[in-house]
Parts: structure tokens; C-alpha cells; sequence
């Protein structure tokens, strides 16, 4: 009995071992997956939280400068461009 055990112990260590690189891959993608979303909820809460703490006069060094123009109505969103392009919200 213990020649079988031993032998279904030594099939199932080869399966795992053949197995083991396709389940690691999917794996790897998931942990992946789930860091990259982490980071992106990550900077969209640290963003949404630079951005409530800025206030209405911002200094040009600042932190706050370049993200909101609060002087300007609230649909005009700066972003670095050309200097020949404008934007307009």
C-alpha cells in the first residue's frame, strides 16, 4: 500500500511541477493587474487630495501650479502644450 501512496505522491509532484508555469504566469498577470490599478487608485486619491488642498491664490512655485487655474473659470484645465497651441475648456 505504501509503494502506491508513495507512487500517486510522485505523479502529483510532476503535475504540479508541469502545471506550474502556466498557473504562475496567470498568477503573475493578476498581481500585476491588481498593483497597477492600486497605484492608479493610488495617484488619482493623492491628486483629487493636492487638488482640495490648494487654495484659490496659488503661488506660481507652488505645489498647486499648473493643475487647476482657479483664476479662470472652472472648465479651463491647464496642461503643458506647445507654446503654440492653446486650450480652451
Amino acid at each position: 500500500m505504501s509503494h502506491w501512496f508513495s507512487l500517486l505522491l510522485l505523479v502529483l509532484l510532476v503535475v504540479v511541477v508541469l502545471l506550474l508555469p502556466l498557473v504562475g504566469r496567470k498568477f503573475v498577470r493578476i498581481i500585476c493587474f491588481i498593483s497597477s490599478f492600486e497605484i492608479r487608485l493610488t495617484w488619482a486619491v493623492s491628486r483629487n487630495h493636492r487638488l482640495n488642498q490648494c487654495p484659490s491664490h496659488t503661488s506660481p512655485h507652488s505645489h498647486c501650479s499648473g493643475l487647476l487655474d482657479t483664476s479662470s473659470p472652472p472648465s479651463t484645465l491647464l496642461v503643458p502644450t506647445a507654446s503654440h497651441e492653446l486650450v480652451f475648456g
